[in-house]
């Protein structure tokens, strides 16, 4: 039987008043029986979103709030996991929300499979509308999910992930020196040490500015090649895998930033193609070049 208060639940914030009530709110639906405590840090915004917190959780006597200076999300997430206590962790985004008995079915889900580690598919809402987008399945073998990981570089959101807590001895915290794809990195150790394992259906949404994606894609790919660089450092048996990864990057951010040949045909998107001479035929097939 699926033990009571299960899950300490990690909500990160940093200037986004505009959706963290939202968030706060698909928390509060949740079935309470399944939450230890909710541990919500601000990242010292600069919006009204410290203020919007305070007033929600007044009157809610497990959620727990504190502001850290400005050290970024990995920061904010340590501290989260340094003050939680129980069997399960749950990430939440302050731009994010849940379904209705998201953590309900993610921790009977992984009793059942006595799984350490799963994450589902989400939603994904932009200004032109709503999708869901699926994640990729992957290896049930350790060794396989790792080169999966590496080969195509599949979204695993951290706002789908539950974890057990006592998994983090294995695999250490998030990463501070990385302000961006810390979340690679930690998903890559993970993958090492114990299956991942992913629910098939959208129990989370996620918001993004399409105002913003090319900025984010632009800014964030140095990110991840140091993120996977990292992991390779950590774990020399998959470094035969660095060409193939560096490549799968390359093509994941070409793709998410370009949307015509004049977009390919911009100086850093040349660039990405030369990387990668012995592969150029394939961009020539994709994009008609």
């Amino acid at each position: 039987m699926t033990e009571s208060n299960t899950v300490d639940v990690i909500l990160t914030c940093f200037n986004e008043g505009k959706t963290i009530k939202r968030a706060l709110e698909s928390i509060k639906s949740q079935k309470s029986k399944f939450i230890s405590k909710v541990i919500v840090i601000d990242n010292n915004s600069s919006d009204n979103s410290w203020e919007k917190i305070l007033e929600f959780c007044e009157h809610e006597k497990n959620f727990n709030c504190f502001v850290q200076s400005k050290a970024g999300l990995p920061a904010a997430r340590n501290m989260g996991i340094r003050k939680s206590t129980a069997k399960y962790i749950a990430f939440l985004d302050g731009d994010d929300y849940w379904m209705p008995r998201k953590i309900e079915k993610q921790v009977i889900y992984m009793e059942r499979k006595g799984a350490n580690f799963s994450f589902t598919d989400t939603f994904v809402e932009r200004e032109t509308g709503s999708a869901v987008f699926v994640c990729k399945d992957l290896p049930n073998e350790l060794h396989a999910q790792t080169e999966f990981l590496l080969r195509y570089s599949p979204a695993i959101y951290p706002s789908t992930v539950m974890m057990r807590r006592d998994l983090l001895s294995r695999v250490g915290e998030f990463d501070e020196d990385l302000l961006r794809a810390q979340d690679t990195l930690m998903w890559l150790r993970v993958s090492v040490n114990t299956p991942m394992y992913k629910i098939n259906c959208a129990l989370s949404s996620r918001t993004i500015s399409e105002s913003s994606l090319g900025f984010d894609y632009r800014r964030k790919r140095p990110y991840v090649l140091r993120a996977i660089s990292k992991f390779l450092a950590d774990y020399p048996e998959f470094q035969h895998l660095e060409r193939d990864a560096r490549f799968s990057v390359d093509m994941h951010f070409l793709s998410k930033s370009t949307k015509t040949r004049r977009d390919l045909l911009r100086p850093e998107n040349l660039l990405t193609v030369l990387r990668h001479p012995l592969r150029r035929s394939m961009y020539g097939l994709i994009f008609g070049l």
